[in-house]
């Protein structure tokens, strides 16, 4: 099935299910909403967007992964001159935890002609469990802690880049339904214009052959038909290469292309409310701009991001002091008796017998190059809120320019609305007075031009004031919403 007649049959069931209007003709009428919903739910860039997701997921999934357990174990034998020097085992699980802790079980076994003393067990092996505590550095923040918090916040961070990837997307794609939008009313005035001179040479060509005009009158008007003729060739030219770049937007299911055929039609401008937002809205937009512009609120997340990393280069400046404590039985029995052997008397014995402790302590003396790490971090810092402050500015002036844009172009809507009624009702003079023969073939194609004109610069204003109403919302962040 190819392209056109696909989009023919996608769009008839849509227009069926509602999504899209259809006319008393049998016409689909594309509305700007209906196409934005198409796209946010079949172009392969939502598709992409949705990766930026996946991915915080992932990034999500590995940063977890620096707290799950480990098991661990090796195994060391020597056998040299037919004598067994040693045979060494040992196997447990660490388990990390969020405060700097580190929960350790461990079970190891010994023997051999040459064994080092320190690793003498019990004859059935020793199992240990105790615990690793950073109690300065490390203790309020670590790598992987701050590694997770970084995830959260590029979780956070990548549902607003997805949307801004939809913005940006739907004002490309806004940016051609109107210029689409645009030469399809232009077309719609050439044809009226074609129309009306066709009726007109009909009618000078009537009262040619009843003598009342003469020769030339139908020779002129006729090459007024051949120029709005070839005019409207030209325009028709020019909607088609539009659908055609319409049609880069549109996709069924994001692997699909499809193409937008005559049936799919645009809105008649005139028909459109032209209703300009409140002084009060924009003042609100501008108050919500750092929660509502995606490309602010990345620049705020980035700089969470940003304050995790000075903060752990902040805790860089403190010694290290790492405190070990394991308990060791005997097998696996922890309960010492008065000799150091299994089944003691009770648990308050443990911590004076059967135990292993350490310490361990680091502190470079000129913190040079901890001290240099914190002040990039600072330095990153004050840079992106540099950079956020004049997004900021920026970001706002967008907003105002579309307004006050929208303002200037809502007076010369009304303006040119009032003048092509004037040029039509000059327009229906000037034929009432060249049909009693009080005006000249030329003075009526004079006027017809000027209300060609005024209907075309008419179109155009409508069609920017909507494009600006959309790059409000863009700038807003709320386009498609």
């Amino acid at each position: 099935m190819n392209r056109m007649l696909l989009l023919s049959w996608v769009f008839l069931l849509l227009s069926l299910d509602g999504l899209w209007a259809q006319s008393n003709e049998g016409d689909i009428l594309l509305s700007q909403e209906a196409y934005f919903d198409w796209i946010v739910r079949h172009h392969p860039f939502a598709m992409q967007a949705d990766l930026i997701r996946e991915e915080a997921e992932a990034v999500m999934q590995k940063a977890r992964g620096g707290f799950d357990p480990k098991l661990e174990g090796d195994w060391d034998q020597k056998f040299f001159d037919g004598k067994s020097y040693y045979n060494l085992a040992q196997g447990g699980l660490k388990i990390p935890t969020w405060y700097g802790l580190e929960v350790k079980g461990e079970y190891a076994w010994s023997d051999g002609v040459f064994l080092n003393p320190e690793r003498n067990l019990p004859a059935i092996g020793q199992a240990s469990f105790g615990v690793s505590a950073n109690v300065l550095q490390g203790l309020v923040i670590d790598k992987r802690r701050a590694d997770l918090q970084k995830a959260r916040i590029f979780q956070q961070a990548s549902e607003v880049e997805r949307r801004q990837v939809l913005n940006d997307l739907l004002m490309k794609a806004g940016d051609t339904y109107w210029a689409w939008t645009l030469i399809y009313n232009e077309l719609l005035v050439y044809e009226q214009a074609y129309q009306f001179s066709q009726e007109r040479f009909e009618g000078i060509r009537e009262s040619f052959i009843q003598g009342d005009k003469a020769a030339v009158d139908t020779l002129e008007s006729w090459i007024q038909v051949q120029n709005w003729e070839n005019q409207l060739a030209e325009a028709n030219l020019k909607y088609q290469k539009a659908s055609l770049a319409l049609s880069n937007f549109l996709w069924l299911n994001k692997e699909v292309p499809l193409e937008v055929n005559e049936r799919v039609q645009p809105p008649r401008l005139a028909d459109l409310t032209v209703l300009l937002p409140s002084r009060e809205a924009l003042r609100v937009n501008l108050e919500n701009l750092d929660n509502t512009q995606p490309a602010l609120q990345l620049y705020q997340y980035k700089l969470a991001s940003l304050e995790v990393d000075r903060r752990l280069k902040q805790d860089k400046l403190k010694p290290v002091l790492q405190l070990d404590y394991y308990l060791l039985g005997n097998g696996f029995d922890f309960v010492a008796d008065e000799n150091g052997n299994g089944n003691g008397v009770g648990l308050g014995d443990i911590f004076g017998e059967n135990y292993k402790v350490g310490a361990t302590f680091r502190f470079p003396l000129f913190l040079r190059k901890e001290r240099g790490d914190l002040e990039l971090a600072r330095l990153k810092i004050k840079d992106n809120s540099l950079q956020l402050q004049q997004k900021q500015l920026e970001w706002g002036n967008k907003v105002e320019s579309y307004f006050v844009e929208l303002e200037n172009m809502s007076g010369q809507i009304d303006r040119l609305d009032s003048m092509v009624d004037n040029y039509e009702e000059l327009l229906n003079v000037e034929t009432i007075k060249f049909d009693i023969g009080e005006s000249s073939l030329f003075l009526l194609n004079s006027r017809q031009q000027k209300l060609l004109e005024a209907q075309l610069k008419l179109a155009k204003v409508r069609s920017r004031w909507h494009k600006a109403r959309m790059g409000l919302d863009w700038s807003s962040g709320t386009i498609g919403q």
